[in-house]
């Protein structure tokens, strides 16, 4: 990796990450139940970004919310080890090549990151269009031959699940074509509704659903490394993937599935938190040439301390 990591920055996340174990062990405490928990909308409609998420009720039940990432140290009891990582392999040189040999049929956490990354993808592509970047919003619509949704066909068949090929497609030909902002905006619920069916074909969990944040943060932590090298973009592409894997990331985050008690809304807030700090990371979507002062490590460390704060919750 081309970053290097002030030391400043460095002694902050080690001190969060030092305050995570401790409110792992706090929460340990606590107890579980079932609930509800809204997601919240985009706050502007800017490429300057300080957005909290979809809030298009994406996911209510159905596997968190945006259901994504590659899932590390599951332990669902699927037999596949849940960590396996999930990607496109585009050969776009992106950082989020999947793992030969996921089997998405029954791996329900690298079925849902797949999907989350798609979703990722196409937050990224629907907000660069609705403020004026068709060009750069283009290459974020993913036609459903690409790699990442065709490695999915076979678990929407075995999961019985229509699939959002055509939908998918309207969308990309929609934004390559110049179409209006509104059907654009109509194309693109239309698929994030067909790709909800398909999450809903799993059941989740709280530490299922932590365990895709974790992934979409790792793979978010990839994009920014190949993004942006030394506080400067050099692939803008990679640098807007990050941001929106960790967007859909934060929606998870508000999941209905950390509701129910005192241990799984505190988990939840606690992760809120993490990835809101995020933030800063991303002032501008659209600039190429911003100079910036964050570097990919943060993305893992938001990942590394999810990691320990989820170790307090049931499976």
């Amino acid at each position: 990796m081309a970053d290097s990591v002030p030391t400043q920055t460095d002694n902050k996340f080690r001190w969060k990450l030092w305050a995570a174990v401790g409110a792992a062990s706090w929460l340990g405490g606590c107890e579980a139940t079932d609930g509800d928990l809204q997601n919240t909308a985009p706050e502007s409609n800017s490429t300057s970004v300080g957005m909290e998420g979809e809030g298009e009720g994406e996911g209510e039940g159905h596997g968190g919310g945006e259901g994504h990432g590659g899932g590390e140290g599951e332990g669902e009891g699927e037999g596949e080890g849940e960590g396996e990582g999930v990607g496109e392999g585009e050969g776009e040189g992106e950082g989020e090549g999947g793992s030969a040999g996921t089997n998405y049929s029954t791996n329900d956490v690298a079925y849902l990151s797949q999907l989350g990354l798609m979703r990722g993808h196409l937050k990224v592509g629907s907000f660069l269009y609705e403020n004026g970047h068709p060009e750069l919003a283009s290459t974020h619509m993913k036609h459903p031959e690409m790699e990442l949704y065709s490695s999915l066909v076979e678990a929407f068949r075995k999961r019985d699940c229509r699939g959002f090929a055509p939908e998918l497609e309207a969308l990309s030909n929609a934004v390559n074509g110049g179409d209006t902002t509104e059907l654009v905006d109509k194309l693109y619920e239309s698929v994030v509704d067909k790709i909800a069916n398909c999450e809903s074909r799993v059941t989740s969990s709280p530490r299922k659903n932590v365990a895709v944040i974790e992934s979409l943060l790792r793979t978010a932590g990839e994009e920014y490394a190949i993004g942006v090298v030394a506080g400067r973009i050099e692939n803008l592409h990679e640098f807007q993937d990050a941001w929106g894997f960790t967007q859909v990331a934060k929606v998870l985050s508000r999941s209905s599935l950390f509701a129910g008690g005192d241990r799984s809304v505190a988990v939840a807030a606690q992760i809120q938190s993490i990835i809101e700090d995020l933030t800063p990371m991303w002032p501008d979507l659209a600039d190429a040439n911003q100079q910036l002062d964050t570097v990919a490590s943060q993305l893992y460390g938001a990942a590394a301390q999810i990691e320990i704060i989820a170790l307090s919750l049931k499976e």
